[in-house]
């Protein structure tokens, strides 16, 4: 009966070409769609490649006149679009016209990631929704899920921001990085047209097997965790590292310290260099050759502060954001949880980018297993990203034979979730130590009022 139906279509062909070149057909179809989508956004990435390469080497002054300008705009569409701002706004006597300068950003109130998350649907601006936005989930270092949308103005503007980064130490459109991530992001639409390769590399793989990974890539740079390239240093032979030999190494999202550069720097013959990045603003900051932090201000505005109040010049605080660019969901004065100082000087490699001290957050103990070994956050983190009907978890432990997972139950949580939190960390840690969940009705916070996620009491030899 199908083929007759079939075959009424597509007489002088057998069935299955006419099925073949249907599916073929339809393919060719999206192709051709798809083609003519990314056709009209490279005016906009060409527009914003541009831009974003040349606002580097603007003068500072040009840099803050830009990052007002900008303010202005996304504070006006915040009044307008987003209820939540424009009830704050209104609570504090404040509207757009009020808010000319960064400085007077003081003005308006700060906002936690609680306030994010509890009025979710009020913060996110009238005509965007999930369907329509970049959906990130982040629980980040303080163990808190939130959903984050991004529009597709402010994630285009994003990416060459990213690469800027990257290429201020050397990385250029024809050289491969070996990515080491938890999960590939997919291939950018740079990557698709053959750009800033980066292959990844699932950072939950024991070092030795990352190692045959790096050298089967044998890439220009690497991109890891800190923490998990200190511990590729302690195990990769100098035969390997030669093989490899590097350009540079680029870390990111733990706390890279003195030691642990000095460590991959000395094994690998290499500079190394840091990035500071959220899902909430992408990349923030990023070191250039002088390694000195530069501040991506054409994204957002940094402040720290200390009591409500900014510090100064070498002295920390905590750090504050506002996007810039993102109007699907503004972050307008966002408590981002880290800790770190402004400077104010001006940087040797000729950048008009503002700089910041050392960053001081970030500081999650690793877990130990009953055998010594150290479990690092960014195998540990990522295990509850599945997972939104938790509201915040931590993990305490005391000794190498009892780890406690405390864990607020959201709306939808389910039992079964707490067998596959076991299940997961039974794969990592064995059978030996005591695994308990227990659900509680907060996370306490620590005296700085950030919420840690793991809590590790046990020696640590790494």
């Amino acid at each position: 009966m199908h083929s007759v139906e079939y075959k009424s279509f597509f007489p002088n062909r057998p069935l299955a070409a006419e099925k073949c070149s249907h599916s073929m057909n339809r393919e060719q179809t999206f192709l051709r769609i798809a083609k003519v989508k990314v056709i009209d956004m490279l005016p906009r990435m060409v527009v914003y490649g541009l831009k974003a390469y040349a606002i580097q080497w603007q003068s500072l002054s040009a840099v803050e006149k830009l990052q007002e300008k900008n303010l202005r705009h996304i504070v006006s569409h915040a009044y307008r679009n987003s209820p939540f701002y424009r009830q704050r706004f209104k609570e504090h006597g404040i509207t757009p016209d009020d808010i000319g300068t960064i400085n007077d950003l003081e003005k308006l109130p700060t906002v936690t990631k609680r306030d994010i998350i509890d009025n979710f649907s009020s913060v996110v601006s009238r005509g965007f929704s999930k369907e329509t936005c970049t959906v990130e989930s982040t629980s980040g270092s303080t163990g808190e899920n939130m959903t984050i949308l991004h529009d597709s103005r402010a994630i285009d503007y994003y990416a060459p921001v990213h690469i800027r980064g990257h290429m201020a130490v050397g990385l250029r459109p024809h050289h491969r990085t070996a990515y080491i991530r938890y999960k590939s992001m997919g291939p950018s639409l740079v990557e698709r047209f053959g750009f800033f390769r980066f292959s990844h590399i699932p950072s939950d793989l024991p070092p030795s097997t990352i190692i045959e990974r790096m050298k089967e890539i044998r890439a220009f740079a690497i991109n890891c965790y800190p923490n998990t390239m200190n511990l590729i240093a302690k195990e990769i032979s100098q035969d390997d590292a030669e093989f490899l030999s590097p350009h540079h190494i680029v870390t990111w999202s733990e706390k890279l310290t003195p030691r642990i550069r000095k460590t991959v720097e000395d094994t690998f013959h290499c500079p190394v260099y840091d990035q500071y990045g959220a899902f909430e603003c992408h990349s923030i900051a990023a070191e250039c050759t002088e390694k000195r932090m530069h501040i991506n201000a054409d994204v957002l505005v940094m402040e720290f502060l200390k009591e409500g109040e900014p510090v100064a010049p070498g002295e920390r605080g905590e750090i504050v954001i506002t996007n810039l660019w993102n109007r699907a969901m503004p972050f307008i004065r966002y408590k981002i949880g880290d800790i770190g100082g402004p400077s104010d000087e001006m940087c040797e490699c000729g950048r008009g980018l503002p700089l910041m001290e050392e960053l001081e957050g970030r500081t999650d103990d690793a877990l130990v297993t009953t055998s010594g070994r150290p479990v690092l956050p960014s195998f540990i983190v990522p295990l509850f990203f599945p997972y939104p009907e938790i509201d915040a978890f931590q993990i305490v432990q005391k000794t190498r034979e009892n780890i406690q997972i405390k864990i607020v139950k959201g709306k939808t949580y389910r039992e079964e979730t707490d067998r596959q939190i076991i299940q997961k960390f039974r794969s990592i840690f064995g059978n030996e130590p005591d695994i308990r969940i227990e659900h509680v009705e907060e996370i306490k916070k620590t005296p700085g009022g950030k919420l840690r996620c793991i809590i590790c009491e046990v020696p640590q030899c790494y």
